[in-house]
């Protein structure tokens, strides 16, 4: 557990603290839910979960955007992952197909970590210019003198910083093949680069080609889709099933994404909250659901 600060296994009014959720999971009573351990000035650490466990975990709080859950977590061994809600517990689970992430998943994942490694970027949304060099080395791009080219064309209006998704835009572009000079070309340019190739393969029933322009060189998959499942034990042993549609592994470079993992929050549609697809989202970012017509459960 943390240091500095009284921890115990059991909160206020006997319910379980994240100490004990840890534990239970990962047979570590740390304190927090992110990856690894974080060293906050001075000695002052904060532990985290330090493997891949077993069993996930997912928290409305990150929905809520209190917390931020790590790909720990996120990405267990196998597919079941407990929900933490305001009230209770219930859980989520699939087949292996669930943990399938395609080539631009885990990019993302990596340059995310990449991009945090900077202090207070999460936070903030942008780094310093100054960092860019040792967030590129993180991610083992060595542009050698082309460093400053492309901070110069991240670089927003003479500010100083780099915005998260102009980074995310140019670099994963960069690491998937595509030239500097590609990738600092007119951004209206290479949104219409962009469209038309994504064009042209929509209509190629093909696997994608490799390339060196950054673009088709993610695998495809001959179905996006797969089941979920829910149980919510406090709703007299509700189960329900959705099917899942993931975004296509060519939309993600260059397109916008987000810093965090988390959706915009709770919101309420018609009276009925969709909290359990903000949770979800929290894992599939940019999913659709089908509940087959059925109302969409309750976490609670």
């Amino acid at each position: 557990m943390d240091a500095g600060t009284a921890h115990h296994l059991t909160a206020q009014f006997g319910h379980s603290s994240q100490e004990l959720i840890n534990l239970l999971l990962t047979g570590q009573a740390t304190t927090n839910i992110f990856d690894n351990t974080m060293t906050l000035g001075g000695s002052l650490q904060c532990h985290g979960i330090q493997s891949q466990p077993s069993i996930g975990y997912l928290s409305q709080l990150e929905a809520l955007r209190y917390c931020s859950v790590g790909d720990f977590y996120k990405c267990p061994k196998n597919p079941v992952w407990v929900i933490g809600s305001t009230s209770h517990f219930s859980v989520l689970f699939g087949s292996m197909q669930c943990l399938k992430e395609s080539e631009s998943d885990l990019l993302l994942q990596q340059c995310r970590q990449a991009f945090k490694s900077v202090e207070g970027a999460e936070e903030n949304g942008f780094i310093p210019v100054t960092e860019l060099g040792s967030v590129l080395t993180y991610l083992d791009l060595d542009l050698n003198e082309g460093v400053s080219t492309l901070a110069a064309s991240l670089e927003m209006s003479g500010a100083g910083i780099i915005l998260w998704n102009d980074f995310w835009k140019k670099v994963s572009r960069l690491k998937t093949g595509a030239t500097l000079g590609n990738v600092v070309v007119d951004d209206e340019e290479l949104a219409r680069q962009l469209q038309a190739q994504f064009n042209k393969e929509q209509n190629d029933t093909s696997v994608h080609p490799q390339t060196n322009d950054g673009k088709g060189v993610f695998e495809t998959y001959d179905n996006n889709s797969f089941q979920l499942f829910h149980y919510n034990g406090m709703r007299g042993g509700e189960l329900a099933s959705v099917s899942i549609t993931r975004m296509n592994a060519e939309d993600a470079v260059g397109a916008n994404a987000s810093l965090v993992d988390a959706s915009a929050g709770i919101s309420i549609h018609h009276g009925v909250s969709d909290d359990l697809e903000s949770v979800i989202r929290t894992k599939y970012p940019s999913c659709m659901f089908d509940w087959g017509g059925k109302q969409t459960p309750s976490l609670h």
